[in-house]
Parts: C-alpha cells; structure tokens; sequence
C-alpha cells in the first residue's frame, strides 16, 4: 500500500491478509469447521462463508458552518444530511474535540435550507470521511479566532483529496433444512476497518444495521410482478425484510488502519454491512449444499428457491 487497481482505483491503506488473519481467529476456524464435520456426519447441512471485501467512502466536498456565540456556545451547521446515522453527536464530537470545549455545548444542524450551507448529503459511506472533515476543518478555524462580544462563524467547503476504502472480512455459519429449503444464519464473525472511528457505539449500530440489510438481500428481499407488470410486493405486508429472529449472533471487531486520505482518518462504514453479509451468506449456503451438489444460487435465497436447487440437483427435476 498504497495500490492502483488495474480500474485506476487508488487503494491508500488497509492490512487486507491481517483481516482474514483476525477474522479467523475471533471465529476460531479450526474449531467452527470441526462443528461443522461432526454436524454434517449426524445428516446436517451446515455451511461456512468467508467474504473479504473494500468499501470505497465517497469524492467531490461537504460544507461546514461553525457558529460560536457570545456565551460560548457553538452551532456546527453542516451540508450533509442524516438519516439516523447519529451524525448530531458524531459530529459534536469532532468540534467538541477540536474546539477544546463539552460536546453539550454544541448544537447540531442538518437539513435545514436556511440556516446550513448548501452541501451534498449522505450517500456512499461518505458522511463521516467528507462530511466529518468538513467540521473538523472549520472547527479548527474557529479555534484559531479570538473571542468576541458578537457571533463569530466560520464556513468551509472540504473537497476530498482522494477517496478512502475501508475493507472487512465477514464470516458467516448457516444451516439449511434440506426438506424445506429454508436457510438459518446461526452465527458470523466480522473484523471491519473504517479508519478512525469517532463513536464506537454509533459504528457497532451501523455495522448491525448494515449487516441486517445484507441479510434481507441475500435471504428474501425482492421485488415480484405479475403478468401484466403490477409489483405484488409493494408494502412491507408482502415485501418480506429481516426481523430480529432472522438475525444470528454477530461478534464484530474494529482493526482500524490509517488514512491520509482526509484529515478525519476516517473511511466509509455506512454501507459494509450490505456489502459483507450477502457473499458471505451465499458462500454458507452453498458450502452447506455443496454435499448434495448444488452449485449455484441466485439471490434472494429464498426457501422456494434453494428447496428447488436442492430438488434438481439430487433427482434431476426442475420444480415450477
């Protein structure tokens, strides 16, 4: 590192072996596959999945405006947007660090035409990287600016000077009910980095969330029309998404590699959960029916569909 792709991508820093290594070991590999010997033996079908992946974090700027207010209270106006990422409190932490003063001291706006800046949004794990720089930029102007009787804002617009890839590595155990095709992802394991990580607790939430995502786009999410094109799955009463007893137990760690790539060192982890979860699931499910000789599955892998891969490759029939 750093790598140029053969596409021209510009691949700053990551340890991508030392992933693989530390996802291996938080899932005890040795010790999953020999569970997974000794189920199979007694007429399982169980499934190990291991994707290792990159995550690019988003280009072009984000804005940023730091009010400070004759009592001490700062206003951080920002261009991006949030969509429950808790970017309030990311990124009072920012300016609450920069600034040297209490996060509570920090009001946060977002969203808002007439008292933000014009800005970009939240789109391609990008918020914390750009966004979050943005603050920390403008912050650090504003700290250099004395104190006076009157408000004092500072505005600044910080354009990426490349783009930071974040990279994991999930691995996934699922179990398939070879009668009714149904899949149950038991446990995953997931070693992710994203750089610097403002608020554990924030990323530990994006990291589930995402993975929950993930899962509903490898087990069951898709869109169905009938004949003449009406979408039958148009409201969550027939559009199936994941519930809290599809998901499996996730044990996720953090081994964060710096970045120059902004001044945050931060990289994009909005969106590694859907990008993790489904290869891993698939190469679970395909592991798991691998014995039978199944060898491929389309997405959503759903029981219909697996119990009719499962049907045409032990009897040679192809169900409706």
């Amino acid at each position: 590192m750093p790598w140029t792709t053969p596409t021209g991508q510009w691949l700053d820093s990551g340890d991508y072996a030392g992933l693989l290594d530390a996802a291996c070991l938080l899932a005890d590999l040795p010790a999953l596959r020999a569970d997974q010997a000794r189920r199979r033996a007694a007429g399982e079908c169980v499934g190990i999945g291991i994707n290792l992946y990159v995550e690019p974090c988003g280009t072009g700027w984000e804005s940023a405006r730091l009010t400070r207010w004759p009592d001490g209270r700062v206003t951080v106006a920002s261009g991006s947007s949030t969509q429950g990422q808790g970017h309030a409190t990311a990124f009072a932490q920012i300016a609450a660090d920069a600034l040297g003063i209490a996060p509570e001291q920090i009001e946060v706006v977002e969203g808002d035409s007439d008292r933000a800046p014009a800005g970009i949004g939240a789109l391609a794990s990008r918020s914390m990287a750009i966004g979050g720089s943005a603050v920390l930029r403008a912050a650090q102007a504003l700290r250099d600016l004395p104190a006076a009787p009157q408000p004092v804002s500072v505005e600044t617009r910080h354009t990426a000077q490349a783009e930071a890839w974040s990279a994991g590595c999930c691995i996934v155990l699922a179990s398939v009910d070879p009668r009714t095709g149904a899949v149950r992802t038991e446990r995953a394991f997931w070693v992710d980095d994203a750089g610097t990580v403002v608020n554990p607790l924030l990323f530990a939430g994006q990291m589930h969330g995402g993975f929950a995502q993930g899962l509903g786009q490898a087990l069951m999410e898709r869109m169905h029309y009938d004949a003449q094109g009406q979408l039958l799955t148009g409201s969550l009463m027939d559009y199936a998404v994941p519930r809290a007893d599809d998901l499996p137990e996730l044990v996720h760690r953090s081994r964060p590699s710096a970045t120059d790539a902004n001044p945050l060192g931060a990289k994009g982890v909005g969106e590694s959960g859907a990008i993790a979860a489904p290869a891993a699931l698939r190469g679970a499910v395909l592991d798991a029916l691998a014995p039978l000789g199944v060898l491929h599955l389309d997405l959503p892998m759903t029981p219909a569909s697996v119990w009719q891969a499962i049907q045409h490759a032990t009897t040679g029939d192809t169900p409706c």
